[in-house]
């Protein structure tokens, strides 16, 4: 008899836009067919996500089983007061503002979200009798504490807060307010994570980050895919358009691509002035607005029905400074034969060595250099084809499968060995 496994969303994973949506999706896909998997999801009164549910189905094969909680009117209209809120506040702000408004709002995090989604949560895995619950992202992570004892509860963690949080501090700077909110909201995570009766990273980097952090249930190193079946239709033509993936709304996307434009960006096109920058995904009127009007030779792209069509002949550049997890859009360029320049930052976790499979660049000056070597086509082929067999050994969907269905075995097995034999 199949195992149960109920997935809670903060969203439906769909489009596959976004790196994060892209792991959740797989991570579901490649399980579908060995086990009985159940999707909880929020929306609206007025079904506003049917659409994309049904598409979502259809790429499943209808083997997942969708489960919709109708938000509460007034619970929808306080969100939309509070987007109302925080738009405005973005919008109006100062730049003593704008450093500490991450501060401000960081105790919003871990949030349960309303007394009726957590019994609508828990009617429905005691009326299906539900084995495992599987939650994402930190947002979800409270979760934990709500969750009745008759189920496992596996957190999958793309992005360590703690992280990040040091990461932000370093960039914004020290107070007294900042660092408080900072502890407060390392202490939580670390405590919620310990009560978890298992924790999934999509690195061995970042599973030891949480050993050494003090996370002392089993941590299970798995990994995100992408799909490694798509033929390479890329020729490699040109050498000055550079690509760029992520929606605005996820801060380290916003916070590298303004670190690109205000570091590297003159410097690349005092060089050679036929440069241009495509940024692909959703961005905000007034992020686009903003950078636009700074700097020249920028396009906004939005999102792509064909990814493959939108990077060819491109070198993509992921300026990452901020945060921890697998950068998705790494995958993806690897997969369709796209060379790329990294941060350390934003390659952590991966394979994929400098000078080999791509050029990994810490300061301004050797990002610009690494950019002006890639003229080379040869260079860009090479390092495109090596990071695409990369990719296609160690990023299948399959080696995902089993590495998956082994964590789930384990953990319905009780089988609760310390951290050290999981490192």
């Amino acid at each position: 008899m199949k195992k149960k496994i109920l997935f809670i969303m903060p969203d439906l994973p769909y489009p596959l836009t976004a790196g994060g949506w892209q792991a959740l999706y797989n991570g579901i896909a490649t399980i579908k067919d060995d086990v009985e998997a159940h999707l909880i999801y929020t929306d609206s009164s007025r079904d506003v996500k049917k659409t994309r549910r049904e598409k979502l189905n259809n790429l499943l094969e209808g083997k997942v089983v969708f489960v919709r909680y109708q938000r509460p009117f007034f619970k929808s209209y306080f969100n939309i007061c509070r987007f109302i809120r925080n738009y405005f506040a973005n919008f109006f702000n100062i730049t003593k503002r704008s450093k500490s408004y991450p501060f401000e709002i960081m105790h919003e995090k871990y949030d349960p979200v309303s007394q009726e989604y957590i019994d609508f949560i828990n009617d429905y895995i005691n009326k299906e009798n539900i084995d495992i619950v599987q939650f994402e992202f930190l947002t979800e992570l409270s979760k934990v504490l709500t969750l009745p004892p008759s189920v496992k509860k596996i957190f999958v963690h793309h992005e360590i807060g703690f992280v990040v949080n040091e990461l932000l501090l370093k960039s914004v700077g020290h107070t007294d307010y900042r660092d408080a909110v900072i502890e407060l909201s390392n202490m939580q995570e670390i405590g919620l994570l310990n009560r978890c009766d298992a924790i999934i990273t999509l690195s061995e980097i970042d599973k030891k980050k949480l050993f050494d952090a003090g996370v002392n249930v089993p941590i299970y190193s798995s990994f995100a895919v992408v799909n490694t079946d798509k033929k390479i239709t890329n020729t490699y033509e040109s050498y000055n358009a550079l690509s760029f993936i992520g929606p605005s709304h996820h801060s380290p996307n916003y916070i590298g691509i303004k670190w690109f434009l205000e570091n590297c960006w003159e410097k690349i096109l005092s060089h050679d002035s036929s440069y241009h920058l495509k940024i692909i995904g959703n961005w905000s009127e007034d992020k686009r607005e903003e950078i636009s009007k700074k700097y020249r030779n920028i396009e906004f792209a939005g999102f792509v029905e064909n990814l493959a069509d939108a990077l060819n002949n491109t070198i993509m550049i992921v300026p990452i400074t901020v945060g921890s997890g697998i950068r998705m859009k790494i995958l993806e360029a690897a997969s369709l034969g796209v060379p790329f320049v990294s941060t350390s930052v934003g390659a952590e976790g991966l394979p994929f060595e400098c000078g080999k499979s791509c050029f990994l660049s810490d300061t301004p000056e050797d990002f610009v250099e690494s950019i002006l070597k890639l003229k080379d086509k040869a260079l860009r082929e090479k390092f495109a084809q090596n990071a695409n067999a990369i990719v296609k050994e160690k990023y299948s969907m399959d080696a995902l499968r089993k590495n998956r269905l082994n964590i789930y075995k384990n953990v319905l097995n009780e089988k609760r060995n310390i951290n050290n034999e999981h490192r």
